[in-house]
């Protein structure tokens, strides 16, 4: 008994097979996919930003102390609205850094904060360091900046410098979260006095 297999046949069966095969598993072992649903689980990104205003217009504030002529027991009073722009409440600290000009002026200034007419923070500019919080849409807070030392190396001096609004997000002792800056400028120069 002989048997014939015909190729033809063979080949377009084992074609058919093969194309049955793809066509319906449409994956190799070599794909590997890997989805986990939690229900019940919510994350949200919201946004947190803040500008510093005047409080008399609501304009941006980009120089709050532009003081010529200082004297000894002189000062000037300067206000800014911290506006919360995103929908998170959120932490903030305020510290000065010294951009230019005359050091020894920069550290003779003297700084008071007021927040609800209360002082909040009082002492030399160099190093002041303030923290509050917003809850609500905005907060306003006055600065008075003095001059207290009539020493004569302050005399005709000038100088420059920052206040730099951060907002903080610490947790264990790490800044994380979402995070904004914000720097007012500052210019003054002393009077003569002698």
């Amino acid at each position: 008994m002989k048997v014939t297999i015909d190729l033809g046949w063979l080949l377009k069966g084992g074609l058919c097979l093969f194309w049955g095969l793809v066509l319906t598993v449409q994956r190799t072992d070599a794909d590997l996919k890997d989805i986990e649903i939690i229900p019940g689980n919510r994350w949200e990104a919201t946004t947190l930003d803040f500008v510093n205003q005047s409080t008399d217009n609501n304009l941006p504030k980009s120089l709050l102390f532009g003081i010529s002529g200082l004297q000894p027991n002189g000062f000037s009073v300067q206000s800014v609205r911290i506006k919360k722009e995103g929908r998170e409440s959120f932490n903030y600290e305020i510290n000065s850094q010294f951009t230019g000009g005359s050091q020894i002026l920069f550290q003779n200034l003297t700084v008071m904060i007021i927040k609800n007419w209360e002082i909040v923070e009082q002492g030399k500019l160099n190093e002041i360091s303030f923290s509050s919080q917003v809850d609500k849409e905005k907060e306003d807070l006055v600065f008075v900046l003095s001059l207290e030392n009539d020493q004569e190396n302050l005399v005709n001096q000038s100088s420059t410098f920052n206040l730099v609004f951060k907002t903080t997000t610490n947790i264990e002792g790490e800044d994380m979260g979402f995070f904004d800056e914000e720097i007012i400028q500052n210019q003054v120069s002393s009077g003569s006095w002698f």
